[in-house]
């Protein structure tokens, strides 16, 4: 399918790694399947142009793989767990194993720059932004803040995981319930027993319909008033308890909101990071030799 210097992608590890998304995105159209395939096997270039410019940079990567998964746990204690976090990435229409391959493509590209330039930062300082970078691409890309309906709410998180299993679950559902029931305060109970953001009280912020919540969540959430705590709602190995907060009609997300401004932040971020990424993958493929079968030249 591919060379790249020295090194082969053949068809069996393209069709490996293919079968993952093709499977995910439900696609059965000849020709979407052969569009997927020249961009997974672009992507397996670009994976691997990186891989071979950090190794000859002595870059750690076992290093870059413990950052990756440090990340991960962070964007699981963030978005609710691992099938918080599933639902979150295929809300953006990727697998979870692609988001991971551009996670650590993106680490990789902030490690290789800062090795050019000849210093070492971790990562996340490599990339930022000022406040007015935030109100200005805020202001340029208002249409992208545009958004459904949403839901402020907040989380208690019980896992089988956490607390070894679902029986002791069970036993610790029922006590916070009765807790609630007998007036204890639901941000008090989220820091002593949740397993998912307890340091702020399981404040779940503002979420959109359709945007990361398991549907079952969703369907309760959006269906109550303000001040409404659901009853214990059965996932996968996990149980939560839920309370909201706030509604918000579709509309354009104001600025002045914190939670606004921390999307912005994520977005410029990611493109930031993104821009990076093609400028180094472009050099690093211009320095080499790559070889594509012609069905998948561009």
């Amino acid at each position: 399918m591919a060379i790249i210097n020295d090194d082969v992608i053949t068809q069996s590890e393209l069709d490996v790694q293919l079968g993952t998304n093709i499977a995910f995105g439900g696609i059965t159209n000849t020709a979407e399947i052969l569009k997927e395939r020249k961009n997974e096997l672009y992507n397996m270039i670009k994976q691997h142009l990186l891989t071979v410019a950090a190794r000859s940079r002595k870059i750690d990567e076992k290093q870059i793989d413990a950052e990756v998964q440090d990340a991960i746990r962070e964007e699981e204690r963030v978005r609710g767990g691992p099938s918080g976090l599933r639902r979150w990435v295929q809300a953006q229409g990727k697998t979870l194993d692609e988001w991971q391959r551009e996670k650590r493509a993106g680490i990789l590209a902030q490690r290789l720059q800062a090795a050019e330039v000849g210093y070492e930062v971790r990562p996340e300082r490599d990339v930022s932004v000022t406040p007015s970078d935030l109100r200005n691409y805020y202001r340029a890309n208002v249409d992208k803040f545009q958004t459904g309906p949403m839901v402020k709410a907040q989380q208690i998180l019980l896992t089988d995981a956490q607390l070894g299993s679902h029986e002791k679950v069970v036993a610790r559902t029922k006590q916070v319930v009765e807790d609630i029931a007998g007036g204890k305060d639901f941000s008090d109970l989220a820091r002593q027993f949740s397993a998912w953001r307890p340091e702020n009280g399981g404040n779940l912020g503002w979420v959109e319909r359709g945007k990361g919540l398991d549907k079952r969540v969703e369907d309760f959430l959006f269906n109550c008033a303000p001040g409404a705590v659901s009853p214990p709602i059965e996932l996968d190995g996990e149980t939560a308890i839920v309370k909201l907060l706030d509604k918000r009609a579709a509309g354009v997300l104001p600025f002045e909101d914190p939670d606004t401004q921390q999307r912005v932040s994520v977005r410029l971020q990611d493109e930031k990071v993104n821009a990076m990424l093609r400028q180094l993958s472009e050099r690093l493929w211009r320095d080499s030799y790559v070889w594509v079968t012609a069905e998948f030249k561009n």
